[in-house]
Formats: structure tokens, sequence, C-alpha cells
């Protein structure tokens, strides 16, 4: 099939899925399914109203980060992990800054405010690691982005961009980013620091992952 005729196809399956959806049939009120929203607030256990981010794991259950905690909710219930004294009993500080990212082994990956954290799927409990202040003197903040191979937690943490092997648990500085900016493109052979604007993704034909930018 050519290039021309590829689009000619792609175009008329477009076109064909807009019209199923506008159908009266579709469209009637009784082929529709009814939409039903329940609202969690910390009422109802959640640790903050303010969620930035969700995840759903390979259980079933919901994890949400909030600036005050994390939370696990498994559609019944709401339990909150907060920072404490106690070791394995939260996360290492209480602003949750990515959603969760699940290894082989079911174990959750997150970053809060000053470093990465673990949750152990077979024992229930956290483990933390903060930012060294040998790589990163004064405050950083860390934002994970993406778990790639199960290996290594890439992230930002000050105006650096950074990956965490999950298996040695090292931290390691690939380069600097603008303050303004905020991710970078990384593959294996070349390293390439790029302005953020637009979503993480791996390729499958292609070593490394990609990110769209405001320069492509």
């Amino acid at each position: 099939m050519s290039p021309k005729d590829k689009i000619r196809f792609t175009v008329s399956a477009v076109s064909l899925f807009l019209s199923l959806l506008s159908s009266p049939a579709l469209l009637a009120q009784d082929q529709l399914p009814a939409l039903n929203f329940h609202h969690l607030t910390v009422q109802d256990g959640l640790a903050n109203d303010y969620v930035p981010f969700f995840y759903k794991d390979s259980k079933g259950l919901m994890w949400f980060g909030t600036f005050d905690g994390l939370s696990k909710y498994d559609g019944n219930s709401i339990e909150a992990y907060k920072s404490t004294t106690e070791a394995g009993k939260g996360p290492g500080d209480n602003t949750i800054t990515s959603p969760c990212f699940e290894d082989n082994d079911g174990n959750l990956w997150f970053s809060s405010q000053n470093g990465i954290n673990q949750y152990l799927r077979t024992t229930g409990e956290f483990k933390y690691w903060p930012l060294p202040d040998s790589l990163f003197p004064g405050e950083a903040d860390c934002y994970a982005i993406f778990l790639e191979k199960d290996r290594y937690l890439w992230a930002r943490g000050g105006d650096e961009v950074i990956k965490f092997d999950i298996k040695e648990s090292v931290y390691q500085k690939i380069g600097k980013m603008r303050l303004a900016q905020r991710f970078a493109y990384h593959t294996d052979t070349e390293d390439k620091l790029l302005k953020f604007a637009g979503s993480l993704t791996n390729m499958p034909s292609a070593p490394g992952f990609y990110l769209g930018t405001v320069d492509g």
C-alpha cells in the first residue's frame, strides 16, 4: 500500500468511526451506560484532598499521591501512609511528587520532595533514599518520571537529570538542565538535554526513551 493509499485508508477509517459515534442509535439514552461518580475526601480517609498523582497497580489497587502523604484504596476503604519517625511505616516525606511505577516484583517506586521511595509488596513496608548531600548540596526537589527496564528510575533532582539504580540503590547525575524546564531525552548511545514540553515514552525498536519537547 502506497503512502497516499495509507492516508486515504486512515481518513476513511476515522470518518467511519466518527459516523458510528454520531449514530442516533448510539446516542439514544437507553444505549449509553449510566455513569456514577463517587467522590473520595479526607473524611473517607484520603491523606489530603489535593491529589496530583494516581496509579492503578497490578492487583487492582488505586494509589493516590497527595501533598500530605500516600493513600491506598481497595474499592471499599482507604489507608493513608504518612512520613513518620518509625522506620518503614511511610514515605520519607509527605509531599508526593510523582505517580507510582511498578516493578516486576509488584513493588512500587515513587518520589517525594526529597528523594526516592519504595513500597515493598510482600511486607507492606517503605524504604527511602534521600537525595545525597554530596550530589545535591542544599535543597533539591525530586521528581520521578520513568522506570526503565525494571532497573533505573529516571528523575529530576534540582536542575539535574538523574537516574537511580533500584538494584544497587545508587544515584547518578546525567546532566544539567535549565531551571525552568523539567525533564530530558536520553539514549544508550547519546546523552542530550532538551526543553520539556510533552510526555515520556519508551520505543521498543530503539534504545532508551524519548520525550516530546518544544524543540521537537
